[in-house]
């Protein structure tokens, strides 16, 4: 989880990335190396119990470069087994053992801090086991004492960011003023040792999780100081190198607005305006989008709550659920006097204008049927014309147009009578000529139009 380089701390790595402080391993000294994997739990065991018992500096920085790995070789199975078997006290007292001396030898120190780190990462009652062990003090002690080292300063914040799982450990580094030690060694923007930076910010957000620390934070005006700190990372890291910082401290910020009092301070001192326009300048840089997630929350956790502008918390409208009965609004049903008698005055009121005459009665619809006022002024309904087109729609010119089209197509018609009666016309003249011209034929044969033919036989044919 971590590795000692030159100039950074991290979680990856095993021992063999130590620089300096390895001199004492045994291979340097022509001595056999212990990496041959265990193939029983009796020498997982047997290394647990001799590294306990250890006094010897070659012996315990082999048996830690055998541990190490085990566990980086595998899964976190193998971290899981270890803790089953008693991992995690053999490295608090092999811890407490070594930082005891007078002049502690940091080259075990750093690979011991390193595996406890790696192990305690899964053990979930590592705050417990270092309380009674006795090693939550003597980490806070070895931070006092290395705070310009930032190689074992970073070492040790590592470890009591893990031992800060526990609510009692993180009030027992508290109450020690463990809060003040690591707020000191967060720093304006720099461009030096960012790896120490983010473990002091990550055990300080660690912890913020009880009560106790976030009152006190709250109370020595660490809050507005975190919010200068992250004004001032988040300004000046022009490169987007900082993202990781500025992140760890809007961690900060989120652990310490559990409490109202965080609230009302982070409201109080700008942090409001500074979180809105640190979402503003992330939606223009691709580099801090992961930061827009946590000040949006952090934004919607500070703004004070106002109560809807309504009357009242019930909907005027009731939905059945599905598969359950329908709730009907309760009706008081307890008689009324004054109700009966205003029925009766009703009734009689009813009666005298039934025998009156029907004149008094109102014809105007407009005033039999109210409509309703609507909910905007007229004006504005201008814009939904298009889709209701009967807001503005003025319904007399309708009714004009019908009564124009009427008399159009009235005129249409008497326009084609002449036509049909000219036709009728020419068939009656074309019957009278065709009558004319059969009793003109009828008179050259000598016959009066009353007279009928009949067929004598072949007409002779004179030339």
């Amino acid at each position: 989880m971590f590795s000692y380089g030159r100039k950074n701390f991290t979680w990856n790595g095993t021992l063999r990335e130590l620089e300096g402080s390895c001199t004492a391993f045994c291979t340097e000294r022509g001595r056999p190396r212990m990496s041959a994997p265990l193939s029983s739990s009796s020498g997982l065991e047997l290394l647990l119990t001799t590294l306990q018992s250890a006094g010897d500096v070659e012996s315990t920085l082999n048996i830690l470069n055998v541990l190490d790995e085990l566990l980086s070789a595998g899964t976190d199975r193998r971290i899981l087994y270890m803790i089953r078997k008693g991992g995690s006290e053999a490295l608090l007292s092999a811890l407490v053992n070594t930082g005891r001396t007078f002049t502690p030898n940091y080259s075990v120190l750093l690979p011991l801090l390193h595996l406890l780190a790696k192990v305690g990462h899964r053990d979930r009652r590592i705050g417990v086991k270092a309380e009674d062990a006795g090693a939550v003090l003597l980490t806070l002690s070895l931070l006092r004492h290395n705070i310009s080292n930032p190689r074992r300063a970073a070492a040790c914040l590592w470890v009591l960011q893990v031992f800060s799982s526990s609510v009692s450990t993180a009030n027992l580094i508290g109450e020690n003023h463990g809060l003040d030690v690591i707020y000191r060694l967060i720093p304006p923007y720099t461009s030096k040792h960012l790896h120490t930076i983010k473990a002091a910010i990550t055990a300080f957000a660690a912890l913020l999780c009880t009560k106790a620390n976030v009152s006190a934070a709250v109370s020595k005006g660490y809050v507005s100081g975190l919010l200068q700190l992250f004004e001032d990372w988040f300004m000046n890291d022009s490169q987007h190198e900082a993202t990781v910082i500025c992140h760890a401290l809007l961690r900060c910020l989120h652990q310490v607005t559990h409490s109202t009092a965080g609230r009302r301070v982070v409201f109080s001192q700008g942090g409001l305006r500074l979180l809105y326009q640190t979402t503003q300048t992330c939606l223009l840089s691709k580099g801090r989008e992961c930061l827009l997630e946590p000040s949006v929350q952090l934004m919607r956790k500070c703004l004070p709550k106002t109560p809807l502008p309504l009357t009242s918390d019930r909907s005027v409208y009731t939905f059945a659920l599905p598969g359950g009965s329908h709730d009907t609004p309760e009706i008081n049903m307890a008689p009324d006097e004054s109700s009966e008698d205003e029925d009766e005055e009703d009734e009689e009121d009813e009666e005298a204008d039934s025998r009156d005459d029907d004149d008094d009665l109102e014809t105007d619809l407009n005033k039999l049927r109210l409509r309703p006022d609507p909910d905007r002024p007229k004006e504005l309904l201008a814009q939904y014309s298009r889709l209701c087109p009967e807001l503005s729609h003025d319904f007399q010119e309708l009714d004009l147009s019908s009564e124009s089209g009427d008399t159009s197509s009235s005129s249409d018609e008497e326009l084609v009578l002449p036509a049909h009666s000219s036709r009728r016309d020419r068939r009656r003249r074309d019957q009278s000529s065709s009558g004319s011209h059969s009793e003109t034929d009828r008179s050259m044969n000598g016959q009066t139009p009353g007279q009928t033919t009949t067929d004598v036989g072949p007409c002779p044919i004179v030339y």
